[in-house]
């Protein structure tokens, strides 16, 4: 199976709890934006075959967890048409754009795909949980996992078209689907899209705000969703070299510079949690170090929230640095 190295860990314990072992999970590089090389995955979809294993399954990332990329879907429809290779797209968290007329495009191709997996309480409002799995096939799930149990699950009752209980793995379970269904009548479809389009504004605010805030740099100018990633590095810590007006740093932790960054940030999250006054994400990518994520999933967030996740994370940052050897 193969997967942008970026994916969401559980494609590694989905190869682990069926038996197939996560070394048969094969990674393939993304680009400088975070998405999936088409080239590069049709080249190690050669190698396995060459190498006497076969491929079976491709998923894309339609908005990555950190950087928010949309991989090229129609490229890799095609790739897995070829080898007749099974499509799968997680669009756990990009997939609410399909809901914006502005940002859809962002998932042109997904209708290429066989399946495709949707968090709606990611970005949408709703709580968790809340997750959508759609397949491209009409039958395929009842075909697969129907154990045609006519003492639960009658052919002949009233709405027994309805009952997915012989249609997955689970049986029992909540009902999620209301969820989704009582905020879409709540809401209306347009207001599913207000949503949306508000959260890749505030996005836009955010890293307006750190373009003009000193001492704040953007790790990508320009990402395909609402997630925004920045460093704060302080005058002590930028690079040799670096020129003023620019706003988008390539920090490594391979260098003292990076590491100093990379500590710092840990240091500020730990110090955030402890004041209560605010949370953000933080990781590092690759070798780039620490650096904070911001995912506008709200679209009640005002210009004052956005200007205090800056201001949090500045003053946080002067208490460490006044009070450490950093």
């Amino acid at each position: 199976m193969f997967s942008s190295e970026q994916d969401h860990y559980s494609l590694k314990k989905m190869a682990s709890s069926i038996g197939l072992g996560t070394k048969s999970c094969i990674k393939v590089e993304c680009d400088e934006m975070g998405r999936m090389k088409p080239l590069l995955l049709r080249n190690k979809i050669k190698e396995a075959i060459s190498n006497g294993q076969r491929p079976f399954f491709v998923n894309a990332t339609s908005g990555t967890t950190v950087l928010g990329a949309f991989d090229p879907l129609p490229e890799i429809a095609q790739i897995c048409k070829e080898f007749n290779i099974w499509f799968h797209i997680d669009a756990a968290l990009g997939g609410c754009v399909l809901a914006s007329s502005q940002y859809k495009h962002l998932m042109n191709g997904c209708s290429l795909a066989d399946s495709i997996s949707w968090n709606p309480h990611k970005a949408m409002g709703i709580p968790l949980q809340c997750s959508v799995f759609l397949v491209n096939h009409k039958t395929i799930l009842y075909d697969y996992f129907s154990t045609k149990a006519d003492y639960l699950f009658q052919q002949d009752k009233l709405y027994g078209e309805y009952d997915v209980g012989d249609k997955s793995l689970q049986c029992g379970r909540k009902t999620d689907a209301f969820k989704l269904w009582l905020t879409w009548k709540a809401k209306g479809t347009q207001g599913f899209e207000h949503t949306i389009n508000k959260l890749f504004q505030n996005a836009e605010s955010l890293r307006n705000q750190i373009k003009s805030t000193q001492n704040f740099y953007l790790v990508l100018d320009n990402p395909e969703t609402f997630n925004v990633c920045f460093w704060y590095v302080p005058p002590q810590y930028l690079p040799m070299g670096f020129q003023a007006p620019q706003k988008v740093l390539n920090l490594s932790k391979t260098l003292e510079n990076g590491r100093k960054v990379h500590q710092l940030t840990a240091q500020i999250k730990g110090l955030m949690q402890k004041r209560g006054n605010l949370m953000v994400a933080y990781q590092p990518l690759g070798d780039k170090p620490n650096f904070f994520k911001v995912c506008m999933n709200s679209p009640t967030a005002t210009s004052e929230d956005i200007k205090f996740i800056l201001q949090e994370i500045e003053q946080i940052s002067h208490i460490l640095l006044n009070h450490s050897s950093l």
